[in-house]
């Protein structure tokens, strides 16, 4: 098991935030999310959200988007993490994000 002071030292995540686990593939609709976030950003001033997956070719556009938007502060990313820290993060956070198909509306 992955204790937390280790996992904080190697993974600076906040205390919470959304988990989205999946490779960045255009059609994994990361950047759904983002617009989600932008919506929500004055409702919910705190939101975070941790993406995880390698950088397909969705990666460019949903990082723009997010600095177009100003969102850089709300968005940690990180690569394949492997099943024991991705399972600590689905675990051990409030909230697990499946995979996004069809828009959001609010």
């Amino acid at each position: 098991p992955i204790e937390d002071n280790e996992f904080e030292e190697r993974y600076p995540v906040p205390k919470k935030f959304l988990f989205y686990p999946a490779q960045f593939w255009e059609h994994k609709n990361h950047k759904g999310l983002v617009l989600a976030v932008a919506r929500l950003r004055k409702l919910l001033p705190d939101l975070k959200v941790v993406f995880v997956g390698y950088r397909k070719n969705g990666y460019i556009s949903t990082r723009k988007l997010i600095d177009e938007l100003g969102l850089s502060d709300r968005f940690f990313y990180f690569d394949y993490i492997g099943p024991k820290i991705a399972e600590y993060l689905a675990g051990s956070r409030p909230f697990l994000v499946g995979k996004i198909q069809h828009p959001i509306f609010f």
